[in-house]
């Protein structure tokens, strides 16, 4: 039966949109539902960036600033995960520079930083490049919540992207395979995460962004819907491909 299940959701199919750097990018125009300052977390993304070599682009930006996921000038993906005062509990990049290179990737992220445990991994491989990792409660309760750009509509993302997901209630060991799983399968293809982003670790994330490009923005995850600003389109293709 296990094995039946996993084959199902290899079969599955992810939509993929497109954010054109532009005009395009969600905001929540709130906090998000439900959430608490916590030392854990899980990210996970597809990602084919159209444009933007050399600049930076956010990915998801909480108003305080404290919360920042990003594509740096360096090309590289970063997470500055902080405290209220600005003290880092996590600040971590890929090793690896990603650019508008016509491919799909997956990024994958974990972090316990009262342990001292963090993980990023880039098409199932470890990409960690790490500069902080310290026990402070990072500050999830935000004002106002951007995604594809800063809560003050800067920084716009030129990408395409599918199944954004983060929960901020657990974390999960990414050397263990199994884990991984979760998330890509062994193909490097997406795997299906559920209605509602409960599938990898049997809870609802705060954000899970997937399904039809029209109703993308509205969050099947728990942390309540975003309000779209340009008008997201299909990507030319998806990861699944």
């Amino acid at each position: 039966m296990f094995t039946q299940i996993m084959a199902a959701r290899r079969g599955y199919t992810a939509n993929a949109v497109r954010f054109d750097g532009s005009a395009d990018y969600l905001l929540r125009g709130a906090g998000l539902t439900g959430a608490s300052d916590s030392k854990v977390g899980v990210l996970s993304f597809w990602f084919q960036f159209q444009g933007g070599d050399g600049s930076e682009m956010k990915i998801l930006h909480g108003a305080a600033t404290t919360i920042q996921i990003i594509k740096n000038p360096a090309n590289k993906i970063r997470l500055i995960l902080q405290n209220s005062g600005f003290a880092f509990g996590w600040d971590a990049s890929t090793a690896t520079a990603y650019t508008a290179d016509g491919n799909w990737h997956h990024f994958l992220a974990s972090w316990d930083v009262g342990s001292s445990a963090g993980y990023i991994y880039v098409d199932d491989s470890d990409d960690l490049s790490e500069a902080t990792n310290t026990d402070q409660d990072v500050e999830w309760t935000q004002s106002d919540w951007g995604i594809g750009s800063t809560t003050g509509a800067g920084d716009k993302l030129n990408a395409e992207i599918a199944d954004l997901y983060l929960n901020t209630a657990t974390s999960l060991n990414l050397s263990t395979t199994s884990n991984r799983r979760k998330f890509i399968d062994g193909d490097g293809k997406p795997v299906d995460l559920g209605a509602t982003g409960a599938e990898p670790t049997g809870s609802q994330p705060l954000i899970f962004l997937s399904g039809a490009t029209a109703t993308w923005h509205t969050n099947l995850g728990s942390g309540g819907g975003f309000t779209e600003n340009g008008a997201l389109t299909d990507a030319a293709d998806s990861p699944s491909d």
